[in-house]
């Protein structure tokens, strides 16, 4: 089979890395894929036996890529990818929580390095979602001014699984 023209989303993600001045290996780094999959997804095909075959990219393969470059889900659903723009819609709500998150924390004490040490394993810890780590930390705030409500330091709640 010949080389064909790169799909819609091969194209959108190719010219987002390239406006963004992100390099082929940062890209595929912060995504989590290799950079060879990363040019397989930009051109559209992958070379096997000497013969090419179109290549589709997994629908949150293509999220995470688009996330790294700046695409906006609504670019990935013109490129004809639903699929893979509802998948980064979720990761940028989990993005915006976890931003809010930091926010509060360094709104409070400058930064995480300054935190409460549990605070800091909270934030740290795949365990715990954004939103509760959030208000995990809005409690620990209000029982400082509040002593001994919930999220004071001897508050031991387990973390609900995400």
């Amino acid at each position: 089979m010949d080389k064909q023209a790169p799909p819609p989303e091969a194209v959108l993600l190719t010219v987002a890395r390239k406006a963004a001045g992100m390099k082929t290996p940062d890209v595929a780094r912060a995504a989590g894929i290799s950079k060879a999959r990363l040019s397989q997804i930009e051109n559209g095909y992958e070379r096997r036996a000497g013969r090419y075959s179109p290549v589709r990219g997994k629908d949150d393969t293509i999220a995470h890529v688009a996330a790294v470059v700046g695409v906006t889900p609504e670019q990935l659903e013109e490129a004809r990818r639903p699929d893979a723009a509802l998948i980064l819609r979720e990761i940028l709500r989990r993005d915006q929580e976890t931003d809010a998150a930091l926010d509060l924390i360094e709104q409070t004490w400058g930064s995480v390095g300054y935190a409460p040490e549990f605070i800091q394993r909270i934030y740290a810890s795949p365990r715990w979602s954004a939103a509760e780590t959030f208000s995990l930390v809005r409690s620990y705030i209000d029982s400082q001014q509040n002593p001994g409500g919930p999220g004071s330091p001897g508050d031991e709640r387990e973390p609900r699984s995400a």
